[in-house]
């Protein structure tokens, strides 16, 4: 902006005129929030959560966050009563973010920020979480949208964290969700390519799918899941629908190396039954604040997924990590 300056005066100094007042100044380009603003907003939402976590209030959660991630965090208060001693620790609400790193797009670029963050107590060169605020359709307050891993997908860690493309301004480049950048996929066509892991149970080597030990655990489930029901009873898989519209939106930015980081949700739903008429199941602990525990032909289960995954300039999408949770199951 500097440069600009000079060159307006020594423009007017040969008696070429521009006019006058603040609409002839260059205005400098603006993120979606300032940086400032972004660490009251993050603080405000760690503060709320926690409270929220400690009375298990999903209104009150509802207030700091939104789509999957509310989702995600009021079924947990559902689960809370069955839950081990070891779960309840693991999925309560850090208590602060430190070394935070902001990624902020530049305004009119996105609707969205982000931030990079280690949970409060953790080891210093811990797993670094990523976590995306966005305004909800008709709303004015900020919401925490989704928490991710912003590791790497190397198995072995070594490759330290992503580092993520700046434009000449400093903004975070912000990636449009339908952008086909790369030959690969798209950002939003990403729900429905992770869904075939489980409904075309093909072989992980034919899929988009780099082979990382994060993807293996998403093909090898439903493996799982058969084989735990054994032969008196079957189990299929479908793409679920979010129950929240906001659950849909994928948000995406640009890394160093022109690869693509992708946060976005995926539902599953599982249908299992009985193979014989005289047969019932029991639910599993999952399934309990749902349908209780009394025995029945089959049961459907809601999984949602939260993912983070890199789509390189080349080669196959690596997921990165994964949250999953019951939000829902039902009798058949």
């Amino acid at each position: 902006m500097a440069g600009l300056a000079s060159t307006a005066v020594l423009l007017s100094g040969c008696g070429l005129s521009f006019g006058s007042g603040d609409d002839d100044k260059v205005k400098a380009p603006q993120g979606v929030v300032t940086e400032t603003q972004a660490e009251k907003i993050v603080d405000r939402y760690v503060s709320v959560a926690k409270e929220a976590d400690a009375k298990r209030d999903g209104k009150l959660l509802a207030t700091v966050e939104g789509g999957g991630q509310l989702e995600r965090g009021r079924a947990q208060y559902a689960h809370h009563p069955h839950m081990t001693a070891a779960e309840r620790k693991e999925s309560a609400a850090p208590d602060d973010y430190v070394d935070r790193e902001f990624l902020i797009p530049r305004k009119g670029r996105a609707t969205w920020f982000a931030v990079t963050a280690r949970p409060k107590g953790g080891p210093a060169d811990g797993e670094r979480q990523l976590l995306v605020f966005d305004r909800e359709k008709g709303s004015r307050s900020w919401h925490n949208m989704a928490s991710v891993t912003a590791t790497p997908a190397g198995d072995d860690k070594k490759e330290g964290p992503l580092r993520f493309a700046e434009d000449k301004h400093g903004f975070a480049r912000a990636v449009p969700s339908d952008s086909s950048r790369h030959r690969v996929k798209s950002p939003d066509e990403l729900p429905g390519v992770l869904a075939d892991l489980y409904t075309l149970r093909s072989p992980l080597e034919s899929s988009a799918f780099a082979d990382t030990k994060t993807a293996r655990s998403v093909h090898d489930a439903a493996q799982g899941v058969e084989e735990k029901l054994g032969q008196h009873a079957s189990a299929t898989f479908s793409q679920g629908k979010n129950k929240d519209s906001a659950t849909d939106k994928v948000y995406a930015l640009e890394t160093r190396d022109r690869g693509t980081f992708v946060v976005f949700n995926t539902a599953i739903d599982q249908h299992q039954q009985v193979a014989s008429a005289g047969m019932t199941m029991t639910p599993d602990r999952e399934m309990y604040p749902f349908v209780g525990k009394k025995a029945a032909k089959g049961f459907t289960i809601h999984r949602l997924h939260q993912f983070s995954a890199l789509v390189p300039a080349r080669g196959k999408i690596e997921l990165l990590g994964y949250q999953v949770t019951v939000t829902d199951a039902t009798r058949k």
